[in-house]
């Protein structure tokens, strides 16, 4: 059986670091360098790209009014603190919020990936039930701006957000939510009286750190690692992709192995990326590395079945097609804004 093959820029220009080194670089270009100045197609999914413009608007994903400097700014002061031995990072600048579970159907992520998605969605959902806002009301302190990190020796992800408002507005907050202030190590934390699962402190002025409450101490040892060591490839290539294509408003990488539900084995690395599109809607991409013959992968993504979610979701997860890139297998599809809406 012939394979299909991609000659197309992948959405993520990341180097697939844990397993396959600089292969996965190979044809990466900036925004600006691509087709002579205009962004590249991201693959035979999305053809050419429609749908509404996006419903929350062409700044949605960053500060009103904010410049592309402005947000890339933003994402340098949270990706300061990933740990240089960090399995797995996710990086979002996207407001609004997703179910994911449903996302990491769609786009065939193993559990073990999709777990950052779950941490960040813990961290938005947990902060709506202890202060009683909605997540429009949230977002009026605090930034779209997120990473998520899996540190090699913690037994849960680590969360760092950007605050919009002044540290005594939100400690005002945490207060009447009837968060537990205490001191760690010389530092100030909030600690949830509700099931929450995260000690917040200011790790510096409008930085936020949502620590597991499992560690113990202060927990900053991974976020000082990040801040005080010298970066590693994982947070130089997440730079100069998110720098280079302001679009991108999620990126995730995970390194394995790690089980693949819908294929039966493991993968070595897996990737997935968001990008706004200029039609509206966003363009996802999923990159997989399996150790099992690609050829079989690609079969056997094709076929899957996932009867528990509703029909719609199911015709959704069919629309991504998946082809083989050199030594990995990638998965495209675009998701309109009424698409987004099914991952919510």
């Amino acid at each position: 059986m012939m394979r299909p093959t991609r000659q197309r820029r992948p959405l993520l220009c990341l180097s697939l670091a844990l397993a396959l080194g600089p292969v996965g670089l190979a044809g990466c270009k900036s925004k600006a360098d691509a087709d002579g100045g205009e962004a590249a197609p991201t693959g035979a999914a999305t053809g050419a790209a429609t749908g509404a413009a996006a419903a929350t608007g062409s700044t949605a994903e960053s500060p009103t009014g904010a410049s592309a400097d402005d947000a890339a700014s933003d994402l340098h002061r949270v990706l300061v603190y990933l740990d240089p031995d960090a399995r797995a990072v996710l990086i979002t600048r996207v407001a609004r919020d997703f179910d994911p579970v449903v996302l990491a159907t769609v786009m065939a992520l193993p559990p073990g990936a999709a777990g950052l998605l779950e941490s960040r969605h813990r961290v938005l959902e947990g902060l709506e039930a202890m202060t009683g806002e909605s997540l429009e009301d949230i977002s009026t302190w605090l930034e779209p701006d997120m990473m998520v990190m899996t540190p090699q020796a913690a037994p849960r992800d680590y969360v760092v957000g950007l605050s919009k408002a002044a540290e005594a507005t939100l400690v005002a907050k945490f207060e009447a939510a009837g968060m537990q202030r205490t001191e760690l190590e010389g530092r100030s934390y909030w600690l949830p009286t509700r099931t929450f699962g995260f000690k917040i402190t200011f790790i510096e002025p409008g930085v936020l750190a949502f620590i597991p409450m499992e560690e113990l101490g202060s927990g900053l040892g991974p976020l000082t690692a990040g801040r005080d060591l010298p970066p590693s490839e994982m947070r130089n290539q997440l730079t100069k992709m998110l720098d280079d294509d302001p679009s991108i408003v999620l990126a995730l990488h995970a390194g394995g192995p790690m089980l693949h539900l819908d294929l039966h084995g493991d993968v070595l690395t897996s990737q997935l990326g968001l990008r706004r599109a200029d039609a509206g809607g966003y363009d996802a991409q999923v990159v997989l590395q399996p150790k099992m013959p690609h050829d079989k992968a690609l079969e056997t993504l094709a076929a899957r079945e996932h009867p528990e979610e509703s029909q719609q979701v199911q015709a959704l997860m069919k629309r991504v097609a998946f082809i083989v890139d050199r030594e990995a297998v990638i998965g495209e599809v675009h998701l309109s804004d009424e698409d987004f809406e099914l991952l919510q």
